[in-house]
């Protein structure tokens, strides 16, 4: 069953997600697009973007400034 994460934002955060490994159909929601993903592929999140990763996939994630769990929102 693929693995599916909770729509969230950042009000400061930026990611850069590095895709590094996928199987099947990995994909984004990027705001209300769905976006299919592959090893290699770099995806820009800029703070106020909805977004969540669905499928299974291993990411290297790069967030600037410092993670703070307490800029992780969930409308």
């Amino acid at each position: 069953m693929p693995s599916i994460a909770r729509l969230h934002y950042h009000k400061r955060l930026t990611e850069t997600y590095y895709i590094s490994n996928a199987t099947k159909t990995p994909r984004c929601k990027l705001g209300d697009e769905f976006v299919a993903v592959k090893p290699g592929q770099l995806i820009l999140i800029r703070p106020g973007s909805a977004h969540r990763a669905i499928g299974k996939m291993t990411v290297l994630i790069v967030v600037l400034p410092k993670f703070d769990p307490e800029d992780e929102w969930f409308d």
